[in-house]
């Protein structure tokens, strides 16, 4: 994987190279996931890297991981890119501020890498009140990220409707997540934080389909009952 990656990394002069991969859960030992391969492109594009994120995106196939990716280190120094400790889910701006940022990327149809979903995993554990509750809160936190990092790339992000798709539909998530709730006290704080950081609003104003906001005004309908009861 890194020898390939490496190579068209040098050959090109590329900020990102980056490959296919398999992502599920193993059913058998040897046996490969169960879900497809993570996105269906070209063998190989060589292009600027917004024009691959408004490809990917626009695939809806596209999922947000670094292991796939190997990134110039001067290019992650010289725009400060780093993680937050202990924020999960954090390949999400990750992902799409290196490509927004970055100038050109290529990436190999190759499966180099499979990714194996275990009961042990951090995001799949069986869930309770409190962990869904700072579930949210995670995503809370990376809804305001994308939505800041959107502003920071204007000229590119006009172009790449999915940027903002994207933020609505990982909002839509959050909602999903009040529903399996069963402390009615714990989702009447955990909604009204949602309301107060105006995150309904980023959103609402991010559904730019009519799709999503035809679901997200059910659920709206739901959720505004908890708003300040209690």
């Amino acid at each position: 994987m890194y020898r390939t990656l490496l190579e068209m990394a040098e050959k090109e002069h590329l900020d990102i190279a980056t490959c296919n991969g398999t992502y599920g859960v193993r059913k058998a030992p040897r046996e490969p996931p169960d879900l497809p391969t993570w996105i269906a492109c070209p063998r190989r594009v060589c292009c600027r890297a917004h024009v691959w994120l408004k490809q990917a995106l626009d695939s809806r196939k596209f999922l947000h991981v670094t292991w796939l990716n190997i990134y110039r280190h001067d290019f992650i120094r010289q725009h400060h890119f780093h993680f937050e400790p202990g924020l999960r889910h954090q390949d999400i701006p990750w992902t799409t501020e290196a490509l927004l940022a970055a100038e050109r990327v290529q990436y190999t149809s190759q499966q180099f890498y499979d990714y194996y979903i275990h009961s042990e995993s951090v995001s799949h554990k069986p869930d309770n009140d409190d962990t869904l509750m700072r579930s949210a809160r995670h995503y809370m936190k990376i809804l305001e990220m994308l939505e800041a990092i959107n502003q920071r790339y204007p000229d590119k992000v006009r172009h790449i409707a999915a940027c903002r798709w994207q933020i609505a539909k990982e909002g839509l998530g959050i909602i999903h997540t009040f529903d399996s709730m069963k402390d009615e006290s714990k989702k009447h704080v955990i909604i009204n934080e949602f309301f107060d950081r105006g995150i309904w609003r980023l959103i609402w104003k991010n559904a730019c389909t009519f799709r999503l906001r035809w679901r997200l005004g059910r659920r709206y309908l739901r959720i505004k009952r908890y708003r300040h009861a209690g």
